[in-house]
């Protein structure tokens, strides 16, 4: 018997009984190669599960966000024409280029919040438009790498007052799209980012 053996015996031992079907694990899209295809994915980040209950991905080295029917098993793309790079905004997502996308959320509306990691940026597509924007950040980034840095640390909600980490400031992206600094603290804050 094997160390794997063992374990799954004392696993098996010491579980609970239970009636309901044992717990699997199956692949939603992938096949375990780099690729772009409805089959195919090259590094997934950020899931979400969308307002209409698909699944929404970024597929960061393809440069896109990517929605998977969950019934259908069908792919499209959201955002992201495949460049690594900053366009596009005032356009269609997806003609837009995206560099890195890392993170995906939606607001009560629908629109989807895109957070770039490498552009420095959130983006805004709207969802009844599917027309992208900049919504917080710096484009072009900033010279100085400590400007960078700052650019790239926004702090989005759910804090009821977002704050930029590690400075302090409070920002306000209301009623312009782009998020202003109202206070500032040039200490950094004691306790970490909410």
């Amino acid at each position: 018997m094997n160390r794997r053996q063992a374990l799954a015996a004392l696993l098996a031992a010491f579980a609970p009984p239970s009636a309901a079907a044992a717990p699997s694990v199956s692949t939603l899209i992938g096949t375990g190669s780099r690729g772009y295809s409805d089959h195919e994915v090259n590094n997934p980040y950020g899931l979400v599960i969308g307002p209409d209950r698909a699944l929404y991905f970024c597929d960061l080295d393809n440069q896109r966000i990517r929605r998977l029917d969950l019934e259908t098993h069908r792919t499209s793309v959201v955002a992201g024409n495949g460049q690594k790079a900053y366009g596009g905004d005032g356009g269609p997502a997806t003609a837009a280029a995206l560099n890195m996308p890392h993170e995906i959320q939606f607001d009560a509306a629908g629109n989807i919040y895109i957070a770039e990691r490498d552009n420095h940026v959130v983006r805004k597509v709207e969802a009844k438009t599917g027309i992208i924007s900049t919504f917080a950040g710096i484009w072009p980034a900033p010279a100085s790498k400590a400007t960078r840095a700052m650019a790239g640390r926004l702090a989005l909600p759910p804090s009821p007052v977002p704050r930029d980490w590690p400075t302090g400031a409070a920002r306000s992206t209301w009623p312009t799209p782009r998020a202003t600094s109202f206070a500032a603290s040039h200490s950094t804050p004691a306790s970490s980012p909410p």
